[in-house]
């Protein structure tokens, strides 16, 4: 337990008081985690679709989407969510796509059992209406994520693809608030991208709201776009000065756990569903660990328990740095052409299943390379791997860091 994480834990889950019977489920996973050293799950991501009226420039749902395939019902996912409960879980998190433009979000929403536990929504806003806004709520949705990439409205638009989209943000904003819906903005943080992330925070603290930080994976339509992975340097920074100056505004989702520790949730107290239900220890983490459809969730759980990686309770984001799983699992599937890919199936390090209990492959030697030289030998390996363009495009511009560091 580190005390510092657990404040931080503390201070953005004050919502949880608003919503008592939800409260007392996390105050028993909390119990059952730090002081039985119990494995408890906490929350369970929804991709509930992936059609979007946005363009996000970073986006990997493009790779999600499967003609022929049926999408999860309501039923099914309120059958899915009983057991999750039975596991522990008391928050659902609503992700897409764009959740908000699944014409059967209202029977989505009440299959989570809103009354007992808590619904966060994370949306672009653009199809929300002040009166939509106040629906949701009587639906029981407790927490809005709204999506913003840019302080500026000018860079936030091109950002995310959509002329307005800044405007439309501030709207929904006040909107939560009127209605009494908590509400963060949801952003991402890259490589370069320090100085714009800094002033999102500090929009936010003058809104007297939160920010739930997304850290850069490159998949889907970054998937070639390497320089703005994340590095050590950035990993201190994100750790030492960020998080102390910020505290009050940012969260992610590896410093508010159930274990009080800096440390990735995934595969332990947080899994992912997608749209078709294949279960990933986290949305942005692009491994599949079976199918609903065809095995329980409790079935599932224990692999993801299992899994050397997250038994591991890593202090990093395990995709976002350069980890031994990222190497091992990602990388070598960076140009997949569909997600999420089945651990059962991966290219190069598939498990395999004996006596019911899955076993991973061993590691090759060159996981154990230091990051400078890991990530040459990645860059002649993938030939057609791009470096950024960073005069077209003044989000991603590493050489404005670089100047005001020398400055």
């Amino acid at each position: 337990m580190e005390l510092r994480a657990l404040r931080h834990t503390l201070h953005h889950s004050r919502f949880l008081f608003k919503h008592p019977r939800a409260l007392a489920k996390a105050m028993i996973g909390l119990f059952r985690t730090m002081v039985l050293k119990q494995t408890r799950l906490r929350v369970i991501e929804w991709v509930i679709n992936y059609e979007c009226d946005s363009h996000c420039v970073f986006c990997y749902a493009t790779k999600y989407n499967e003609d022929g395939k049926k999408p999860l019902s309501p039923a099914e996912i309120e059958k899915i969510w009983l057991d999750a409960e039975k596991e522990g879980a008391f928050l659902s998190i609503i992700l897409g796509g764009e959740p908000t433009i699944r014409p059967d979000l209202d029977e989505v929403i009440k299959a989570m059992h809103p009354e007992r536990n808590i619904i966060v929504l994370v949306t672009n806003s653009l199809s929300l209406t002040r009166d939509r806004v106040f629906e949701l709520k009587k639906l029981g949705v407790a927490v809005f994520h709204c999506s913003l990439d840019g302080a500026d409205p000018e860079l936030n638009d091109k950002n995310r693809g959509a002329p307005g989209h800044f405007n439309q943000v501030m709207k929904v904003v006040q909107w939560c608030k009127e209605a009494g819906i908590d509400v963060y903005f949801s952003s991402m943080l890259s490589h370069s991208n320090r100085k714009e992330f800094i002033k999102i925070l500090e929009l936010a603290r003058s809104l007297d709201i939160g920010v739930s930080g997304a850290l850069v994976v490159t998949q889907g339509r970054y998937e070639e776009t390497w320089d703005e992975r994340l590095t050590e340097e950035d990993r201190n920074w994100i750790f030492g000065d960020l998080l102390k100056e910020y505290s009050d505004v940012l969260r992610f989702d590896w410093n508010t756990n159930l274990t009080g520790a800096y440390e990735c949730p995934a595969g332990r107290e947080k899994v992912s569903v997608s749209l078709y239900g294949e279960i990933m220890s986290c949305v942005a983490n692009h491994l599949g660990f079976g199918s609903l459809r065809d095995e329980s969730l409790s079935t599932i759980l224990r692999r993801t328990n299992e899994f050397t990686h997250f038994q591991d309770k890593n202090p990093k984001c395990l995709i976002s740095f350069d980890t031994e799983y990222r190497r091992k699992y990602m990388d070598a599937a960076y140009d997949a052409e569909s997600l999420p890919i089945d651990i059962f199936k991966h290219p190069s390090s598939p498990a395999k299943l004996v006596d019911g209990k899955m076993v991973e492959a061993s590691s090759p030697p060159e996981l154990a390379l230091d990051e400078e030289s890991y990530y040459k030998k990645s860059l002649e390996e993938h030939e057609d791997a791009k470096v950024i363009d960073y005069a077209s495009n003044s989000r991603y511009s590493r050489k404005e860091i670089e100047r005001e560091k020398v400055g």
